[in-house]
């Protein structure tokens, strides 16, 4: 069995005689399986079959398979880029890192993709940062350029400035009365705003490349623990970042060593974040992309089993531990397939993709580099999910959880 896609695809350039069952291979399918550095098309290097193929295919001889060419040659297959409209609830506008911050761009970026891929709104947010490491923005930064395009564009804030107040003043987990006061009028001032929740902050968050903050405060931070308070006042959401440890472990090789040489459980203090106040609405973001191989389908179903409140965002990037991605490319995983049957309510996609101007630098500016390899494989993702759930998903969810208004 483990060579049917290989049949499938002779089948379908004509190498041999195709049975009535065979399925010839869509764009969506050849993109998602070869298409490794996520420019959109296939070089001879990427094609993993027989050359004489990839020349059938190659009509204008350039050396690369575009989706217009493979849709040509197999019949168009899905619609391109899906078909399915969606919502991506994490997406971060950088204003650059070494020119003048340009939030404008930023924002002006983001929109214009947006209906190229299927994707009706988009939830901006700061980063989780840390000014001693990393310059800082706040909401301010970006929110009145969101403003100019309500129908698109909805905000979270706190990853500028009650991020650090976390991380940076009270990282022992004891804040004063004082840092209270200040973080839960900042909280208040970011409702005022018109934020519909809160985002991005970090529990454990790994440093993946060198200039990429790592953070780490328990789960049951007190100022996390208030948070979930006004979360639940306000009925909106926090969007969290938090890399599960199941057991303890030592930092694995290629991890930067701008991280501890060892990670403890930490599920304990997350599960009692969840438990304080179980009208906070929680945002576990980038499921499917696990950093240490801990977050399984297993502990995803058992989270959303014992915790009502715990919504999780999709990340369509393999982790570093190239394990638990929902998305291969057959399609999706039979077992986060059964997971999403059993909660579908409670998945969003959240890309985490990065907007960055021309001539930024830093983290941010890398990572950006992936937001086109997002979009694409959020659509294929979609296109592989039954209709009435790729709807949920895609797009239900969030409408319903964030509130956006059509």
């Amino acid at each position: 069995m483990k060579h049917l896609p290989w049949i499938v695809m002779a089948l379908a350039v004509g190498f041999v005689p195709a049975p009535a069952a065979a399925q010839k291979p869509t764009p969506e399918k050849i993109l998602s399986s070869m298409d490794d550095d996520g420019d959109g098309r296939v070089s001879r290097e990427e094609w993993l079959k027989p050359p004489p193929a990839f020349k059938r295919i190659d009509t204008n001889n350039d050396g690369f398979l575009t989706y217009k060419e493979m849709a040509a040659r197999f019949g168009g297959g899905a619609k391109k880029n899906g078909s399915v409209k969606w919502i991506d609830v994490h997406v971060h506008p950088n204003g650059g890192r070494g020119i003048i911050h340009n939030f404008p761009v930023a924002v002006k970026m983001a929109l214009d993709v947006m209906d190229d891929n299927n994707i009706s709104h988009m939830v901006l947010m700061p980063t989780p940062q840390i000014p001693d490491k990393l310059p800082t923005y706040p909401l301010e930064r970006f929110i009145e350029e969101a403003r100019k395009f309500p129908d698109r564009f909805v905000v979270m804030g706190g990853g500028g400035t009650l991020n650090p107040m976390i991380h940076d003043e009270s990282p022992d987990g004891h804040p004063g009365k004082d840092l209270k006061e200040r973080f839960a009028e900042r909280a208040e001032a970011i409702m005022e705003m018109g934020a519909v929740g809160f985002g991005e902050l970090s529990l454990l968050h790994l440093s993946l490349v060198p200039g990429h903050a790592f953070e780490d405060v328990p789960g049951d931070h007190p100022l996390f623990l208030l948070l979930a308070d006004i979360t639940a006042k306000h009925d909106v959401v926090i969007d969290v970042h938090f890399d599960p440890v199941v057991e303890d472990i030592e930092r694995p090789d290629w991890l930067s060593r701008d991280n501890p040489s060892e990670f403890k459980r930490n599920l304990d203090g997350f599960e009692r974040f969840l438990e304080h106040n179980r009208n906070a609405k929680i945002s576990w973001a980038h499921a499917g992309s696990d950093q240490i191989g801990h977050w399984t389908t297993d502990l995803t179903r058992r989270m959303l089993k014992k915790h009502p409140n715990l919504y999780m965002s999709l990340r369509m990037t393999r982790g570093r531990s190239k394990k638990n991605h929902p998305l291969t490319p057959q399609g999706i995983d039979p077992e986060w397939m059964s997971v999403f049957q059993e909660f579908p309510d409670r998945f969003f996609l959240g890309g985490d993709q990065m907007f960055s101007p021309p001539g930024s630098a830093g983290p941010a500016a890398e990572f950006a580099e992936f937001a086109v390899k997002i979009r694409r494989r959020s659509n294929w993702f979609l296109s592989y999910l039954p209709p009435k759930l790729a709807r949920m998903i895609g797009y239900e969810n969030a409408m319903r959880v964030y509130k956006i208004k059509k």
